[in-house]
């Protein structure tokens, strides 16, 4: 079959995905570039995508938003199938420290959100929360919904038989102004107070605005080293003893999961999807308090056994075979073809 993989950036789990189906059909690759201001600036990225849709059986979108509004709305004209993943804020509509979040929480996006999930033939979920998400707040029917966890090669993780693991604290995620109060950067900026002999490393692309609002008066051991990406990043979630996740809303929680393969002991917000990803192989907060926080990572900086079961869990719940076969299948049985 031949199919439009269509996103708005490249990210590893969207090139897994793209990879699976170049395993087994023919590809083409779009990148909408969903440039601001005009309508005349999308026309470029909306030729391809006309072309594109022409051209093949199935469009599939990687997250529910312009891109995907687009590409059901000419797939619907002109014949062919559509496949949504709602991995993000593209389902949600929740209100976080008095702040609404998600497309279904802005009146006109939301219009545009309804429009993506009524039309589109098979939406995908990726954890058991996005999927109750998408079925509570958007009009999609429940039988076009499939739930595909992200799947992970533990081998892309491996760091060893033994490693000295460091009393470090890592978080992975974009600094930038959303990211700043969903994942609770002003919280880590705080707890991190606590543990002065201990560094802190918030890891991730940066915007200039966040990070001198992080600087702005933060303790000394708080550090802000930019992207890792590869073997660098792999290296440095290796050597760190604790992950800390502090999302108030999480679809899944991919940077937790590589962390947990490089046996991190996690320490996360007790919401969302973060309890799928983690299960019995970590420690919870129940608030946000700074000094609740502190209690709970004063604890995995101590456990000495957890990491491994951490990386176990995701190997044994989380395989990128799984997520592969049933992506295939998804396809395979929307086009009415019998799996091979």
């Amino acid at each position: 079959m031949k199919i439009l993989f269509i996103h708005q950036g490249a990210q590893s789990f969207v090139k897994k995905d793209l990879d699976i189906l170049r395993e087994k059909h023919e590809v083409r690759e779009l990148k909408f570039s969903g440039k601001k201001g005009l309508f005349l600036n999308l026309l470029p990225d909306l030729w391809e995508l006309l072309l594109g849709v022409i051209w093949c059986d199935i469009t599939f979108s990687w997250f529910g938003k312009l891109h995907a509004f687009f590409a059901v709305i000419l797939s619907r004209i002109l014949g062919r199938k559509s496949v949504v993943v709602a991995g993000g804020d593209d389902a949600a509509m929740q209100t976080m420290i008095g702040r609404p979040y998600g497309i279904f929480s802005h009146p006109v996006k939301g219009w545009f959100g309804k429009i993506i999930f009524r039309l589109a033939n098979r939406v995908i979920a990726i954890s058991e929360y996005n999927y109750q998400e998408i079925i509570a707040n958007t009009p999609v029917l429940p039988e076009k919904v499939k739930m595909i966890y992200h799947g992970f090669d533990p081998a892309l993780f491996f760091h060893g038989e033994e490693i000295d693991k460091e009393n470090i604290v890592i978080t992975v995620g974009s600094i930038d102004a959303e990211n700043y109060w969903r994942k609770g950067y002003f919280l880590i900026k705080e707890v991190a107070r606590s543990f002065p002999k201990i560094p802190f490393y918030i890891i991730g692309l940066h915007d200039g605005d966040t990070i001198r609002k992080l600087e702005r008066d933060k303790p000394d051991n708080l550090f802000f080293p930019g992207p890792f990406y590869g073997e660098e990043l792999v290296a440095m979630l290796s050597r760190a003893k604790v992950y800390l996740q502090l999302s108030e809303w999480e679809s899944f929680g991919c940077a937790l999961a590589e962390a947990m393969l490089c046996e991190c002991v996690p320490v996360v917000y007790r919401g969302t999807a973060l309890p799928e990803v983690v299960g019995d192989c970590g420690y919870y907060v129940d608030s946000f308090d700074p000094d609740k926080i502190a209690v709970q990572i004063k604890a995995a900086l101590k456990d000495e056994d957890l990491g491994k079961k951490a990386r176990e869990r995701i190997v044994s719940h989380f395989p990128l075979q799984k997520r592969r076969d049933l992506l295939l299948k998804t396809i395979n049985d929307l086009m009415g073809a019998k799996e091979k």
